[in-house]
């Protein structure tokens, strides 16, 4: 059992320097069912790490944060494990993971593990990139937005707005209706129905990515269409029956923003149609995107 922090009875927190370029070390641990999970079975994936046990108060602190992160930032290609270092019947446990609301795997910790990954306090919190490199490693309760930020940095995304800023004040009136309220512009009367320039859209309320101007054409709606997001997960839909209507809603993966619907009248090999609203997105041109931070995404214009 791993010993708590402790300095006259405050948490003691600390980080040890960890380069990206460290590979994670290999695991496969049980679950609380006696199934067995493995880091490989995350490949591709960002992979957050949470080594807790029951009694660890600060461990308990920071679980509605991780149950926050988990559901904000999977979609996105985020998985938390937690590691938990009871010794307590699977039963014990599993009762506490539920009167916690937590929704993410959980698997049993073993000494190998834990020396594996340096995990010398409760909590330790380890990040493993979507290469299977170690991106960051803390021991001790994380702030919220420290951890926030080094998520969406490993992830990709930009630095998010901090999230004590009322976004009636950063949007303006149409921009709000439209992202938080599921609002509808005017067709042929938004900023981008008509715009051809190469570069890309993102979310106006969190930055992230979501669609290329190499996948966008005229559907002659009067919004912008897209035959697709610019990756498979920058996007989620759900089920839209508002207007006496069965639609397909699709919102921002990150910031869950209303962006429009899906259609599957599009001329792409998908036969799909991303129908837009303007007002929930923001163009950054082709040659401004390298300084604006979205220069990953340059390798969708080379040749063109």
């Amino acid at each position: 059992m791993m010993k708590l922090l402790m300095a006259w009875g405050f948490a003691l927190t600390f980080s040890l320097p960890i380069l990206a370029a460290d590979p994670a070390p290999a695991w496969q641990l049980q679950t609380l069912d006696g199934s067995t999970r493995k880091l490989s079975d995350y490949k591709g994936k960002v992979v957050l790490l949470d080594f807790w046990a029951m009694w660890c108060v600060p461990c308990k602190a920071q679980f509605p944060h991780l149950i926050e992160m988990q559901k904000t930032y999977g979609p996105a290609g985020l998985q938390i494990i937690g590691i938990s270092e009871d010794e307590a019947p699977s039963s014990t446990i599993q009762a506490f993971v539920k009167r916690n609301g937590i929704d993410y795997p959980i698997v049993r910790s073993n000494p190998e593990v834990v020396s594996a990954y340096k995990a010398q306090g409760l909590p330790t919190l380890v990040l493993v990139d979507r290469q299977g490199n170690i991106s960051a490693h803390h021991v001790g309760p994380m702030p919220r937005t420290i951890l926030e930020k080094k998520i969406r940095e490993v992830l990709g995304l930009p630095p998010a707005t901090s999230s004590a800023v009322d976004l009636r004040s950063k949007l303006t009136p149409e921009q709000y209706h439209i992202t938080q309220e599921c609002g509808t512009e005017p067709p042929f009367k938004n900023a981008y129905w008509d715009n051809h320039a190469p570069g890309i859209y993102v979310d106006i309320v969190s930055g992230e990515a979501l669609f290329s101007s190499t996948d966008k054409f005229d559907s002659g709606t009067g919004w912008p269409s897209f035959t697709r997001p610019i990756r498979g997960n920058a996007v989620k839909s759900k089920s839209d029956e508002s207007f006496g209507m069965v639609r397909t809603e699709v919102r921002s993966a990150a910031a869950d923003s209303h962006l429009g619907h899906v259609f599957d009248d599009g001329p792409g090999p998908e036969g799909k149609r991303y129908c837009i609203n303007s007002a929930s997105l923001r163009f950054i041109p082709k040659e401004k995107m390298k300084e604006a931070g979205y220069g990953a995404y340059l390798y969708l214009f080379q040749g063109k």
